[in-house]
This record gives structure tokens, sequence and C-alpha cells, in this order.
């Protein structure tokens, strides 16, 4: 019995340590890419530079880099509109990979004008 314990512990170790290890290495990674937004872990890095294309609902942009395009959500709708007000305008989006119910996007935290 002591021994099917000390089995029992060790394994439920290994399994918390292996977890751990898995959680960080999502965290550190970034993608700069819509192509690469496409196939990260929830929640990883994005840094995209590209335009926004279109509005879809408040708060909601479809944005294209020339890799593909993907949805933008934004919770300071003043600061997209300054990048969105001219189709033509480079923007700089710093954020991460989210989920919807049917779709990945990107939740922004920073979106800036390029020169």
């Amino acid at each position: 019995m002591k021994r099917l314990t000390i089995i029992l512990f060790l394994f439920l170790g290994v399994a918390a340590i292996a977890a751990t290890a898995d959680t960080n290495n999502s965290v550190a990674s970034q993608v700069t890419s819509v192509a690469g937004v496409k196939k990260a872990d929830l929640e990883t890095r994005a840094v995209l530079d590209g335009k926004i294309v279109r509005k879809v609902a408040d708060g909601e942009y479809i944005f294209s880099d020339g890799t593909g395009e993907i949805r933008l959500q934004v919770m300071d709708s003043d600061q997209v509109a300054k990048c969105a007000a001219n189709p033509n305008n480079h923007v700089h989006v710093v954020g991460h990979v989210a989920q919807d119910m049917l779709m990945t996007q990107v939740t922004a935290d920073l979106i800036s004008i390029q020169d």
C-alpha cells in the first residue's frame, strides 16, 4: 500500500511539472503574421503590421497583413478609429491570440499608425 501511494505521488508530481513546462513555452512565444496567429495557441502574444480592411461591428475589425485576414477585437474604439479612418494606413498591432465561439481572433492591447 505504501508503494502504491509513493508511485501515485511521483506520477502526480511529474504530471504537474510537465503541465507547467508546457504553459511556460506558450507564454514566451509570439507570432508576427496572420498566418502565424491561425496556427498559434491561445494567449500567444501577437505583434502584427498591416492594414485594417473594414469594420465588422463595434470594436471588431478585419485586419490583413498580406498572409491572410483575421478578426481584430479592440476594446478602445477611439484608438482604432484613428487608424481605420484611412484604409491606406499601415498599422502596428500588439495583442494576444483569442478564441471566439467559431474563430480565432486577435484581441488588441495597442494599435498605432506606422510611418
